[in-house]
């Protein structure tokens, strides 16, 4: 693992900020080239800003923007309203266990509504924050001494940067996932246990990220016990459903305004309504959703199977075993569609660094190719999203093709001046 940046060239870095410039979408695509440069960090950086305060969002709910987007920028405005007195309230109630579930974004709508009324600002603010965590996470994968230029690490990159800064419009969350990630990667592959108190801070940006204390107990004690790891992962399949009972009966024990946050998750007409989802060619969505599920498990399962070859006594040991925890997790709560397709979305950075740490040669790389192929033609193809996989309509429908050819000085002038 090299922990330096490479030696920036003149000529690159000028053709970065002309691209830059000229589209924040050329400058990202552009900085991919010699992403570990910390140039490239700071265009993207940059470009994942202009994303967040050129989000045009609408006032209400409609058919073709029905994002929790709508909701984010209607509390933000209402923030304005607040006074110091109004934020101690919440604050008090929060840690109490009385009113909202978690309080980051609280902070950010009081802290941005008292210097601005724009809501652009907000998620300029939530997006830079989010790309911060994002980007700080990203250089474990770049700076191993395997990443380079070529196909096979752009598709590993791709898997591992799954959640996208598209997830803007669901800050709360990802900022959360990506702090998590950032932790974890400190924890299990610079074993720095520190970060243990910055990933128990994780419930205060998403309250489902309590989650995480079991999963952290349950790796604790069972860790030395690898064989006790993959039984758990293997008993999970068979497990669930029963998940939704126990998930239940868990819930009926938490304080208020957790118990109200988690009941929506195994609300069952909301389950129901999940899993049946519309008509015409829905089953076409369940039919990727089964094969997600499946390549997901399967690349599981060739991890266990090549263990005592790839990945014992390496220095993705560790994540590999938390892995496996969070997997058997992952399958346990599929029925609960809040839970199982929300959480499998941390699978992707801790398998794509294993791939690159411990699989990349040439024996795998058709592995790595079907593996990251799959998800590719999600993205690029599909007209609909998979669980929480990301799809270009859906950037499309956010931004717009004008984005693409936009300036960010015109961007900023545009909708944050």
């Amino acid at each position: 693992m090299n922990n330096s940046w490479e030696l920036e060239y003149k000529n690159d870095l000028t053709i970065k900020i002309l691209a830059f410039l000229l589209s924040p979408v050329l400058g990202m695509l552009y900085s991919l080239y010699r992403i570990n440069t910390k140039s490239s960090f700071i265009i993207l950086f940059l470009s994942f800003t202009v994303f967040g305060f050129s989000l045009v969002v609408p006032e209400t709910e409609t058919d073709d923007y029905n994002y929790d987007s709508v909701r984010y920028r209607a509390w933000f405005e209402e923030a304005a309203d607040d006074n110091v007195a109004d934020f101690k309230d919440k604050f008090v109630s929060y840690i109490n266990f009385t009113g909202e579930h978690d309080f980051y974004s609280s902070v950010v709508y009081f802290v941005v509504s008292r210097f601005s009324d724009n809501y652009q600002m907000m998620f300029m603010v939530v997006a830079m924050i989010l790309a911060f965590f994002m980007l700080k996470s990203l250089r474990f994968l770049v700076r191993e001494d395997n990443y380079h230029f070529s196909i096979s690490c752009l598709c590993i990159l791709f898997l591992f940067m799954m959640a996208q800064i598209e997830k803007v419009v669901v800050f709360r969350f990802y900022t959360a996932y990506w702090i998590a990630i950032y932790s974890m990667f400190n924890i299990f592959i610079n074993k720095k246990k520190e970060y243990l108190a910055l990933l128990l801070v994780t419930p205060i940006f998403h309250a489902s990220f309590f989650i995480l204390y079991p999963l952290l107990a349950l790796y604790y004690f069972i860790r030395n016990s690898y064989k006790a790891s993959v039984i758990l992962f293997i008993c999970s399949f068979a497990f669930s459903f029963v998940a939704l009972s126990i998930f239940t009966s868990i819930v009926a024990f938490l304080p208020e305004s957790l118990s109200l946050h988690y009941d929506s998750y195994v609300d069952i007409d909301y389950i129901k309504r999940i899993n049946q989802g519309g008509s015409g060619f829905i089953w076409v969505v369940r039919l990727f959703e089964l094969l997600l599920r499946v390549v997901v498990n399967v690349m599981i399962l060739i991890f266990v199977r090549k263990y005592k070859d790839d990945i014992q006594s390496t220095k993705c040991e560790l994540l590999y075993k938390f892995l496996l925890i969070l997997m058997a997790f992952v399958n346990f709560t599929f029925m609960i569609p809040a839970v199982g397709s929300r959480f499998v979305m941390f699978a992707f950075p801790f398998i794509a660094y294993i791939l690159l740490s411990c699989f990349y040669r040439q024996q795998y790389r058709n592995l790595i190719y079907i593996f990251a192929g799959i998800f590719m033609f999600i993205f690029l193809i599909l007209p609909f999203s998979i669980y929480q996989i990301p799809c270009l309509k859906f950037y499309n429908d956010l931004w717009g093709l004008p984005f693409v050819f936009s300036s960010p000085i015109y961007l900023f002038f545009n909708y944050v001046l």
